[in-house]
């Protein structure tokens, strides 16, 4: 790209449209979730994470709530459990589909993969302020 070495890589990133580890990290937490939810996974992961009414074992009749449709996310005993992927998959993707319900209910994994990533590559910045007092980068341009 010709940049300079100490130049903000978001810019960079957003230009070759190539994710961010962190996002990276998410994009591939989603495909797999997506990936469960519309049953792309082997027989194993069928009853994983249930859904919130699942696990409540309600009948037909009963109320509907509203977060009936998200997967039952237990409560870990430690704080640094909250980390595994039994823990924080499930909610990784609950907060995903309740903020883009558009992106999460696309049933083509293809489809589902190109509308994430560029949905990820949208929320990147193409001029980021770093904040820093000594900032080269920053610093030249203004």
């Amino acid at each position: 790209m010709g940049a300079k070495y100490n130049a903000h890589s978001e810019p960079l990133f957003k230009h070759l449209e190539i994710l961010p580890l962190p996002k990276l990290i998410l994009y591939f937490n989603l495909k797999f979730m997506h990936d469960y939810k519309y049953g792309f996974l082997p027989s194993a992961f069928l009853t994983y994470w249930p859904t919130v009414r699942e696990f409540r074992n309600t009948k037909v009749d009963d109320l509907e709530l509203r977060n009936d449709l998200d997967l039952f996310t237990p409560v870990p005993r430690l704080v640094s459990t909250a980390r595994f992927p039994f823990f924080n998959l499930p909610q990784i993707w609950n907060t995903f589909d309740h903020n883009f319900p558009q992106i999460s209910i696309i049933w083509n994994r293809q489809k589902f993969r190109l509308n994430l990533k560029t949905q990820l590559l949208s929320k990147l910045n193409t001029n980021p302020q770093c904040g820093c007092l000594f900032c080269f980068i920053c610093s030249s341009i203004t």
